[in-house]
């Protein structure tokens, strides 16, 4: 796909998930688009992300996509972001993945002791 298309592909993704904050299908659309490049190639996905989060506090896709845009940055202060979304979603939001999200959040606290 090419770059434009690309770029109005995330626009409508991010028109479906603001009417329907908890559709999986949008977000799995949203991060397709961006698989095998990066986040920061199109910040509007972290804006969108970022405007959202207090709106939308238990959205687990929400806070996935914004733990893989901070995991990606790698910064002490992102990846601190990120593990608090993990911890998050550990607690109570996503209870049914809440091993997962363990994982993560070790793996990314790892990271963060290493800094």
């Amino acid at each position: 796909m090419d770059p434009a298309t690309i770029e109005k592909e995330i626009e409508y993704a991010i028109q479906k998930i603001g009417k329907a904050p908890n559709n999986e299908s949008s977000w799995s659309y949203l991060n397709g688009l961006v698989k095998g490049k990066k986040y920061s190639d199109f910040p509007q996905i972290e804006v969108f992300c970022k405007e959202k989060r207090s709106a939308w506090p238990t959205c687990a896709y929400l806070l996935s996509t914004l733990i893989d845009i901070d995991e990606e940055r790698g910064t002490k202060e992102a990846l601190e972001d990120a593990s608090q979304c993990c911890q998050t979603l550990i607690k109570g939001v996503d209870d049914i993945h809440q091993k997962y999200w363990q994982f993560r959040v070790d793996e990314i606290n790892k990271r963060i002791e290493s800094h």
